[in-house]
């Protein structure tokens, strides 16, 4: 996996403690789970207005638990998987922290 190089010296240190976590509290909210199956439902149908909008149900919900701001999301086409000899790559989503939003 390709990942951005480790942070500069000043905060590292916060970099590294995050890296150790191991256990992440989650919300105890019951809609988590419909909204879930709506979520592949969405997918499922290919409608990429309902995944949408269910990721974004999700990340209302999510981001108020974790009391961060809450973001967007832009739902893209499935990508074909692209297969290299004796290896493959898959992108799956991403996130910019400058606007903000989660590309799936």
């Amino acid at each position: 996996m390709l990942t951005d190089s480790p942070p500069r010296k000043a905060i590292r240190t916060a970099f590294e403690a995050s890296d150790q976590t191991v256990d992440l509290d989650l919300p105890q909210d019951r809609n988590l789970v419909t909204i879930a199956k709506s979520i592949e439902s969405a997918m499922q149908a290919d409608s990429m207005t309902a995944v949408r909008n269910s990721c974004s149900d999700f990340l209302t919900i999510a981001s108020s638990f974790y009391k961060v701001k809450n973001c967007g999301v832009k739902v893209l086409a499935a990508r074909p998987l692209r297969v290299r000899e004796n290896w493959s790559t898959e992108l799956f989503g991403d996130y910019d922290p400058t606007t903000m939003v989660i590309r799936v």
